[in-house]
């Protein structure tokens, strides 16, 4: 192979692997579900995040395979597509169930209706190894690996724009219509700045910052730290 295609090679093979990891996050807002859209962030975040990272720790582990070093030509499109449609469909089932059908979530009123830390025994932990992760899992699929295998498909800036921007709006389902387009164009803002860049701390520094500044406690004074 020459280097070229060596490259091109790497990235097709973040296609399936990047739909896999998105069903995480399709998957997470069952959630907002089961916690009546108020979630605790010691389960909302960081159990599926980490659960990401260690993925894509593996996936990197050895350049010509695939998650888990399976190989990535084994690793089928449909089936991934399977999994995020069905991850979809259990959540809204589960919102049935509960007597929380999808007219509801235009009352939610997106990120900045759900609520802040609240308890000071685990603001730090929230603050750090929480926000800090669900950051990086955030910029790594959306940004990084969406867009990585998108540019084997098409060089249409717009699409490398929108496509995962709208994937990343989607992933807050859970958390109601009004997240879903915040979203969007929250995450279309970090997109246009990875364009720009090519490097992914900017980003993920925004996304913890707006974190913080949405989700951190109302006093930081009342913090108690684990030493």
């Amino acid at each position: 192979m020459t280097d070229l295609s060596l490259l091109h090679h790497a990235r097709s093979r973040y296609g399936p692997e990047f739909l896999l990891l998105a069903a995480f996050f399709y998957a997470n807002d069952f959630g907002y579900v089961w916690l009546n859209h108020m979630p605790d962030y010691l389960y909302n975040f960081h159990i599926i995040q980490l659960v990401v990272i260690t993925f894509f720790i593996a996936m990197i582990s050895r350049p010509d395979r695939g998650a888990f070093n399976v190989p990535a030509q084994q690793v089928y499109v449909t089936r991934m597509l399977a999994y995020a449609v069905g991850a979809c469909a259990f959540g809204l089932a589960c919102h049935y169930a509960i007597g929380r059908p999808l007219a509801d979530f235009p009352e939610i009123g997106g990120w900045y209706a759900l609520p802040r830390i609240a308890s000071p025994d685990t603001a730090i932990y929230d603050l750090t190894i929480v926000f800090i992760f669900s950051a990086i899992a955030d910029e790594v699929v959306f940004r990084r690996m969406a867009i990585q295998w998108l540019e084997t498909k098409t060089t249409n800036r717009w699409f490398l724009v929108l496509i995962p921007s709208s994937l990343f709006g989607l992933s807050l389902w859970g958390a109601g219509v009004d997240a879903v387009l915040e979203g969007v164009v929250f995450a279309t803002i970090l997109t246009f700045i990875y364009l720009q860049v090519r490097r992914l701390w900017p980003v993920v520094l925004a996304n913890y910052g707006t974190n913080v500044i949405l989700y951190g406690p109302d006093s930081y004074s009342s913090i108690k730290l684990p030493f």
